[in-house]
């Protein structure tokens, strides 16, 4: 195939009529059970919500449907969810009625939103402009690069007012330089583990107790051998000072001795020479 042809092919392909979009496929208007309906708040379009006061009474005075619109339900996934309709559901309720009529279609949630941003243009209580501008910025939300002219088509307003709500949504934003500094992450430092303290050094309590001192003296080769627990001969005479203190000292040896499960012979000569020293 020439480029010519290609040409020619793409120019009958463009005057070709565009695929309109599957229209929605309405049931017949019935009694539905309120207790069947889903109320999603996705699909409630308005910003302020009327009063239901007024559609009570006519709901109360009228034993059948009092409106010339049905509710419509949009059939999602064996759901069925009001996406026109919340106030006079609302009011069944209150006046205590069971059913209202309604007209229901399969369809997705995309379809179900893009229907209920327009729904109460024609009928019901009067849009207010805080209802309009709430349309507008949730189609913008979810169709961000749709053309103004499209947006207003879903929400059913003029392509002014959507430009101007798109103008006021960008002077609400901050311009980059206008934005505060993030706050520098101040970075905790893992806590450090606890040293453990250091063991104290066992105590040996023999070396709480001063050496005993001892004057060289050479005992005469008849001098019997001294009794075992008797001061050796040649000991320092004691004062009474130092009487208390060896009385203490001896006494400290008895108590470690006892401690250490020494024999009972060191112990006595300890004890005896307590009673010698008292």
């Amino acid at each position: 195939m020439t480029t010519a042809t290609k040409n020619l092919a793409l120019k009958k392909a463009s005057k070709l009529p565009k695929a309109k979009p599957a229209e929605v496929s309405w049931s017949k208007p019935k009694m539905i059970l309120l207790d069947s309906i889903e109320f999603d708040q996705q699909y409630q379009s308005r910003s302020d919500i009327p009063s239901t006061a007024e559609y009570e009474e006519l709901l109360t005075a009228n034993t059948g449907w009092p409106f010339s619109e049905p509710v419509k339900l949009a059939l999602i996934k064996d759901k069925a969810y009001v996406i026109a309709g919340f106030t006079r559901c609302a009011a069944a309720l209150k006046a205590g009625r069971t059913d209202v009529l309604a007209i229901q279609a399969p369809m997705t949630r995309d379809k179900a939103l893009e229907l209920s941003l327009g729904e109460n243009d024609g009928h019901g209580f009067r849009r207010t402009n805080a209802d309009k501008a709430k349309a507008v910025r949730t189609a913008l939300g979810k169709w961000p690069h749709k053309s103004a002219n499209s947006i207003a088509k879903i929400c059913k307003v003029s392509h002014t007012y959507v430009s101007n709500v798109v103008a006021k949504l960008k002077e609400k934003e901050p311009e980059p330089h206008e934005l505060e500094p993030a706050p520098e992450q101040v970075l905790l430092e893992p806590p450090k583990p606890k040293e453990p303290k250091p063991k104290e050094p066992e105590v040996d309590p023999f070396d709480q107790i001063p050496d005993y001192v001892e004057h060289e003296t050479e005992l005469p080769t008849d001098t019997p051998p001294p009794i075992v627990g008797s001061p050796p001969p040649g000991s320092v005479n004691l004062t009474a000072g130092m009487r208390q203190k060896a009385k203490a000292i001896v006494g400290q040896l008895v108590r470690a001795l006892d401690e250490l499960n020494k024999g009972e012979q060191c112990k006595e000569a300890l004890q005896h020479i307590l009673k010698e020293i008292g």
